[in-house]
């Protein structure tokens, strides 16, 4: 009755600005805790902000859940899905969803469950079947390395992601 798209939500990330990312079912969700509550996601009446705004993956509707999400040093906001990884672009206050190149879509090993971003730059990406550290470049990631049972990793689930107080 406020808006949410959908019922199902398995991550959320502060922006830094106020308001909230919310990774749901149905795809990705902004969340302004001072938005007008509406019953139609995206749309308030008379020019106010809606409490939810919502953002379609480019992608299949089986796809479109988003699983994990992080923000990078410098504000990027990465969304982890069962098709691979996808970045939240920003265009003249605009926003959309890109698929990076990172992460292969017909490669089941790639189906992203969680995800960390560290202050030096790197994005940790937690799979089905493996761990993924990337280097955050200039426009985009570049892959550095891929962990599996191979490099020692017990598990090739993963399934959350934390760092210590030690990096």
């Amino acid at each position: 009755e406020q808006g949410l798209p959908h019922r199902i939500v398995r991550d959320l990330i502060e922006a830094g600005d106020g308001q909230y990312w919310l990774a749901t079912n149905g795809g990705l969700v902004r969340f302004n805790p001072l938005g007008t509550p509406t019953n139609r996601s995206g749309y308030a009446a008379n020019g106010r902000v809606p409490m939810f705004t919502f953002y379609r993956l480019p992608i299949d509707q089986q796809d479109r859940p988003v699983i994990s999400l992080a923000r990078g040093p410098a504000g990027t906001i990465w969304c982890g899905t069962g098709s691979g990884l996808f970045q939240l672009v920003e265009k003249n206050g605009a926003f959309t969803l890109q698929r990076t190149s990172l992460i292969s879509a017909t490669d089941d090993r790639y189906y992203v469950r969680s995800m960390l971003a560290t202050a030096g730059a790197t994005v940790w990406i937690g799979l089905s079947k493996g761990l993924i550290r990337y280097q955050v470049g200039s426009e985009m990631a570049e892959r550095t390395e891929i962990f599996g049972q191979a490099d020692g990793l017990p598990d090739m689930e993963i399934s959350r992601i934390y760092q210590d107080r030690g990096g």
